[in-house]
């Protein structure tokens, strides 16, 4: 299934802008960092939701010091309990401060270095019962287990409850922006594809 852009909803807050989410004529979705600073958050809540699927994002991440990028799942329950350990959070994709130096994060914050370039690349996640798996580009780089997960969080709780998507560009927390970055800047989304 072809997930398109209606079936995300822009958020709106401190961090956000929802007039910074562009819907393409190719069927592709820009977020967009202004040059005040404020980015895009766009969700699926409420409009689509899944359990155990494998996803496909085709995307190209902005460059620059202190751009946050993210691609991830929260549990249905986020609303309510908030999101990381409380809810459950699977992160296919989040890069902190420099893109050139960035990170794929999977639950718990276990990273595993990559540099994406300048260029579209594919990140993916299998999720099934008891498992779930990151990639880029087709590579494997995290497989994570309740076992692993129960040390961290003290429970599983991927299989729990449906998760909503969450697509995002904002401020890093660990590094600002400074004068070598260019804005605005564009988290932009190709294609997402679910089975």
């Amino acid at each position: 299934m072809i997930i398109t852009p209606d079936k995300f909803k822009p958020l709106n807050g401190a961090a956000w802008n929802p007039n910074n989410v562009i819907h393409r004529d190719d069927g592709g979705m820009n977020l967009k960092m202004d040059k005040t600073g404020r980015g895009a958050c766009v969700v699926t809540s409420g409009l689509l939701d899944c359990m155990y699927a494998n996803l496909n994002i085709r995307a190209r991440l902005p460059r620059g010091t202190g751009l946050h990028a993210t691609l991830y799942l929260l549990g249905n329950n986020a609303p309510k309990v908030g999101g990381g350990g409380a809810s459950g959070e699977i992160d296919i994709m989040e890069t902190y401060g420099k893109v050139s130096g960035t990170s794929i994060y999977s639950p718990g914050r276990r990273s595993v270095a990559y540099d994406p370039g300048t260029d579209d690349h594919t990140y993916s996640l299998k999720w099934s019962k008891g498992r779930v798996e990151t990639l880029i580009d087709g590579k494997t780089m995290a497989v994570w287990t309740p076992t692993w997960w129960e040390k961290l969080w003290g429970g599983w709780k991927l299989d729990k409850q449906p998760m909503f998507l969450v697509f995002e560009l904002s401020n890093s927390s660990v590094q600002r922006p400074d004068k070598t970055t260019v804005l605005p800047a564009y988290l932009e989304i190709q294609s997402v594809e679910m089975t």
